[in-house]
């Protein structure tokens, strides 16, 4: 299959680009993202090579895995991302590879957080709380509507992805900044109460299940999206995190607890399950042994000093 990973520089995209080693990857150019002028040109002329470089009946897929934002970005950096995705789905309705294939879409569960009910699936009526879900939302929105007669799509909800490498300067990344003050001895800000439970996927487990479902477009034909959760359906509180943390790092970390406004923004349940669990191939990584692999990588940067001063509160 020939695979195209927009946004492979990221936590996410990076690991998609590693679950697809054997397949032909595009290598594309570096993209201007924050260049408003730009970044439409070259996205589309990357789309244009990417079509280019297909033969007709090989299979191929393009998996979106860009974008920054999280709960607390602003509206209008929200609304920029969702400009270049509708930007580059409209393109893509125009021209795509003429193979099997298809276009999967990561999005969050942050999409069910002002559902009713938990733990929420694929059949739940998605109501965002917040400016971040709602975004995700319209995105799937409008990958549905520009897409749907023309090119088969699937969206990942992905649970609450985390791994080595994280951007620890960006406001989310419980595990990783809770490895992060185990390692620097500091205690962690918190915005939240300790029982608020959240489905912590590791990376690598996320990526592979989107390289699965980037398969099963091969097969597919036009029509509705195939929507599936992407969570270990276990999930875990604050409290629960910090105590794997310390059994890990053989360091307590304190807890800083200071309520603000923006916590109003977090449910406090979002359990996830999905009814499509029997699809996938892989085993989840053990809740442990990713905290670890975090807690390890920390270490090693730290040491480097790659992180000096990057510590700064946390929400979720």
């Amino acid at each position: 299959m020939h695979v195209w990973v927009v946004g492979r520089g990221g936590l996410l995209g990076s690991a998609v680009s590693e679950a697809f080693v054997g397949h032909r990857q595009h290598m594309s150019r570096p993209v201007p993202w924050t260049d408003r002028q730009s970044v439409h040109d070259a996205l589309a002329a990357e789309l244009a090579l990417f079509c280019d470089a297909v033969a007709v009946t090989q299979p191929w897929s393009i998996v979106w895995c860009a974008g920054v934002g999280v709960v607390g970005t602003s509206d209008a950096a929200l609304a920029y991302e969702e400009e270049i995705l509708t930007r580059f789905v409209e393109n893509l309705r125009r021209r795509h590879p003429e193979g099997p294939g298809g276009f999967v879409l990561a999005s969050s569960v942050g999409v069910y957080a002002g559902s009713a009910e938990p733990p929420f699936d694929e059949n739940t009526v998605a109501v965002p709380l917040n400016s971040y879900g709602a975004t995700k939302l319209r995105q799937e929105m409008v990958a549905r509507t520009v897409l749907t007669g023309s090119v088969p799509f699937a969206v990942a909800r992905i649970s609450t992805l985390y791994g080595p490498g994280q951007n620890i300067l960006k406001p989310q990344g419980l595990i990783t900044q809770v490895c992060l003050r185990a390692a620097l001895r500091q205690p962690i800000v918190l915005f939240v109460p300790l029982d608020t439970l959240r489905d912590y996927v590791f990376v690598d487990d996320a990526a592979r299940r989107m390289a699965e479902l980037a398969e099963t477009l091969t097969g597919a034909v036009e029509g509705h999206p195939m929507i599936r959760v992407v969570a270990t359906e276990q999930a875990v509180s604050i409290a629960e995190i910090l105590g794997v943390a310390k059994a890990v790092s053989r360091h307590p970390v304190g807890v800083v607890h200071v309520p603000r406004a923006v916590s109003s923004q977090h449910v406090r349940d979002l359990r996830v399950r999905s009814r499509y669990s029997h699809e996938s191939l892989f085993s989840g990584t053990p809740l442990r042994r990713g905290v670890q692999i975090v807690y390890d990588d920390i270490v090693i940067r730290t040491r480097r000093g790659e992180l000096v001063g990057a510590a700064a509160a946390i929400t979720l």
